[in-house]
Parts: C-alpha cells; sequence; structure tokens
C-alpha cells in the first residue's frame, strides 16, 4: 500500500466505498490522507536550493506507512 492523496479520485471513491476508505484509513498510520498541498510541497522542496545535495534518493512521502507504527 503506498501513502493516500486526498485528491478528487480518492474523494470519489470514499463517496462509493465508504467501508474500504475507512478500512484503508485505518492501516494509515496517521489516520488520514496527505492533502495535495503537502505532496506540492516536497517537490517543491526537492526542486528548490535547499536540496541541493539530495540525489538518487528514494524518500517516500507516505504519512510513515514505511516506517511502521
Amino acid at each position: 500500500m503506498t501513502g493516500l492523496v486526498n485528491t478528487p479520485l480518492w474523494q470519489g471513491f470514499t463517496r462509493s466505498n465508504p467501508e474500504a476508505a475507512s478500512a484503508l484509513l485505518g492501516r494509515q498510520p496517521t489516520g488520514r490522507a496527505a492533502d495535495e498541498s503537502e505532496i506540492a510541497a516536497f517537490a517543491a522542496f526537492l526542486l528548490s536550493d535547499e536540496s541541493p545535495f539530495i540525489t538518487g534518493a528514494a524518500l517516500a512521502i507516505d504519512g510513515r506507512l514505511t516506517a511502521g507504527f
């Protein structure tokens, strides 16, 4: 499972499958889906002068999912 992001697709899924959406959120350590702006801020950071030495890395933005509980 990957981190969940609160997009129109996710919102449609939660409306049509509330029990499944609740189960997925229950597996998310933060208990919520990421906001689109959180993903955008992460991308902006990687593209900024603040991250010049980050190269060839696999960085997770998944609400602590890969780090566990």
